[in-house]
């Protein structure tokens, strides 16, 4: 089994990043032509979520309906939310 870690970074505090090409490379890079590349998102407050790319709206539109499911739920970190959205996205 190889491993191959992508480190990412968000500007803003609820975001969808497009993955895709890093996807692509990492396959590109291990040399991977047929098989399972398995992608995992660690930490408590981050997800995969499998979604089509070609309406710009879309992640807007998916961030939004988050903010209306879970409000804040709590002020003692300031993002108590973050962890509810995760966990109804899921890890991978």
């Amino acid at each position: 089994m190889r491993r191959q870690v992508i480190t990412l970074g968000t500007s803003l505090r609820e975001e969808l990043l497009d993955i895709t090409s890093q996807i692509e490379q990492v396959a590109r890079d291990m040399r991977i032509q047929n098989g399972l590349l398995s992608i995992y998102a660690q930490g408590a407050t981050a997800a995969i979520m499998i979604q089509e790319n070609w309406d710009s709206s879309v992640p807007r539109d998916v961030v939004h309906l988050l903010q209306k499911l879970v409000w804040l739920h709590d002020q003692q970190d300031g993002n108590g939310d973050a962890h509810l959205k995760a966990g109804l996205v899921g890890p991978q």
